[in-house]
């Protein structure tokens, strides 16, 4: 897993590749509470494309490993890339990093 923080937004990008074990998701959500500690929120683009697993594992496994974790916080809004559709159900699916990047920029801007 590659983490990716955008210099002048609140967007991190998480990059799985491969098969993804209990240690990863441990890793995501830790890392995902220490980004809290220094951005209060962000958005979140969890990029699926090249995991082994289907991305609603992977999901559900984020989800269930622990009580604060990168897809349930209140203060994390997270946005997939994934060549599958919509796996995550209520969570914006997208097929392009750059897409969901666009997306997460019109989200913020309306905030403004």
């Amino acid at each position: 897993m590659n983490i990716e923080r955008a210099l002048d937004e609140p967007i991190v990008r998480f990059v799985f590749s491969g098969a993804v074990d209990a240690a990863t998701v441990t890793e995501v959500n830790t890392q995902a509470q220490q980004l809290l500690d220094s951005f209060g929120v962000f958005y979140a683009i969890l990029d699926l494309t090249s995991i082994s697993e289907s991305p609603q594992q992977l999901i559900d496994a984020l989800r269930h490993a622990s009580t604060s974790n990168v897809i349930t916080s209140n203060r994390i809004h997270p946005v997939l890339v994934s060549r599958h559709a919509s796996p995550g159900g209520a969570i914006p699916t997208f097929t392009e990093d750059r897409a969901a990047a666009a997306y997460i920029r019109r989200t913020i801007a309306t905030l403004l």
